[in-house]
């Protein structure tokens, strides 16, 4: 539920950062101001998010590994799993 309402927010900064590159939007100050600045409130949000999603997809990476036959290379995602998961 929380992943859902954070893709929820991903989308809309991704159609608002359309919308304020089409020539409609740009043509009109004041939908230009409200969806520049209601895109702005959601920056930091995408941003958090993205490191969420990029933390994950290490997670799961380092997980991979640890089923591989490499020795060297299961040992350094077993020290980064822990790390990955705070």
């Amino acid at each position: 539920m929380f992943r859902n309402r954070l893709d929820e927010i991903e989308k809309r900064f991704n159609e608002l950062s359309n919308l304020l590159a089409s020539p409609e939007v740009t043509g009109n100050p004041e939908v230009y101001r409200k969806c520049a600045k209601e895109r702005a409130s959601f920056e930091p949000t995408v941003a958090l998010y993205a490191e969420l999603k990029k933390a994950d997809k290490e997670l799961e990476d380092n997980k991979l590994i640890l089923e591989g036959k490499d020795e060297d290379m299961r040992s350094l995602a077993k020290e980064e799993i822990p790390l990955l998961q705070k």
